[in-house]
């Protein structure tokens, strides 16, 4: 299953599902294709860069920022061009061109050398992009690779908040259900953090706990069920999309942000010496405080 996100409305817009759990995200390459407009920009890993998606998002007028795949076919022009930093560490840029199909397609890789390697040990990270260097320069198309990680915080929000794995095994089409719910569910939490933003401190909607929001509506929702029983709720079902940012904003004026602030964790106790027994090791952490 593939999920896209939006990041400038915190929505996952689509989503393209195959029941077959041994498929590769790349086999639904077709369906990602049939989701690009003209003026887009797209943003993946490398899983999805292959000359298929590539040169399928430009002939559709549409642009893309790929971190670069070890085995894509490639072919390096010119020298590498030191640009700048980004957050991460120094960012260059070189020209490059890829062929597929009796076509030819001139891109730039901008390559971040990173100050700290990655998880997976990578000392560099190569981004291929389509976008004019005159409107967007090598270390913006940096920045704009590292948005790709706030789709993993929303899987993560998807399966650890909103409980989106069904416990049984053996219903593939039940799982993918499942998950359809839950980023509808997600979308409905991203459309009231929205509303929140626009009546409190941005700082104060960011600290608050997507946990304790989503355990307050569990909580809350038995009672309410029984106070106002579904007859009571009837007439939601005539708003259109025009009524519900006025009512939305209207009810986050209620909330109180630091009632769900996020839970900071303390500095980690010190560990024990290897081979000190019990009794030292309480002395020790005793004495620290």
């Amino acid at each position: 299953m593939l999920a896209v996100y939006e990041s400038a409305t915190d929505l996952v817009t689509h989503v393209c599902l195959t029941p077959d759990g041994h498929a590769q995200e790349r086999s639904l390459s077709d369906d990602i294709l049939a989701l690009v407009e003209r003026r887009d920009l797209w943003i993946a890993d490398r899983n999805f860069c292959t000359l298929k998606l590539l040169f399928g998002i430009a002939a559709r007028g549409a642009v893309f920022a790929f971190r670069q795949h070890g085995c894509l076919p490639t072919r390096l022009l010119g020298k590498r061009r030191y640009k700048g930093r980004s957050e991460t560490g120094q960012v260059h840029e070189q020209a490059m061109e890829l062929e597929y199909q009796d076509q030819t397609l001139r891109v730039r890789r901008v390559t971040v050398v990173l100050d700290q390697p990655t998880t997976d040990g990578d000392t560099e990270i190569h981004v291929l992009t389509n976008l004019s260097d005159k409107k967007v320069d090598a270390v913006a198309v940096a920045e704009l690779y590292r948005k790709r990680w706030t789709i993993e915080g929303r899987f993560y929000e998807v399966t650890q908040t909103l409980n989106c794995e069904p416990n049984t095994l053996g219903y593939p089409k039940a799982a993918l259900f499942a998950f359809c719910l839950a980023l509808m569910a997600s979308n409905a939490v991203a459309l009231l953090r929205a509303a929140l933003r626009s009546v409190h401190d941005l700082d104060a909607v960011e600290e608050m706990s997507r946990y304790y929001v989503a355990l307050e509506v569990r909580e809350t929702y038995v009672g309410m069920m029984i106070a106002l029983p579904p007859p009571a709720g009837l007439p939601f079902e005539n708003w259109t999309p025009r009524h519900w940012p006025k009512h939305c904003v209207r009810w986050a004026r209620y909330v109180q942000p630091i009632k769900y602030r996020k839970a900071r964790r303390g500095p980690k106790k010190p560990r024990c010496p290897k081979g000190s027994t019990v009794m030292e090791g309480m002395c020790r952490l005793i004495s620290s405080y």
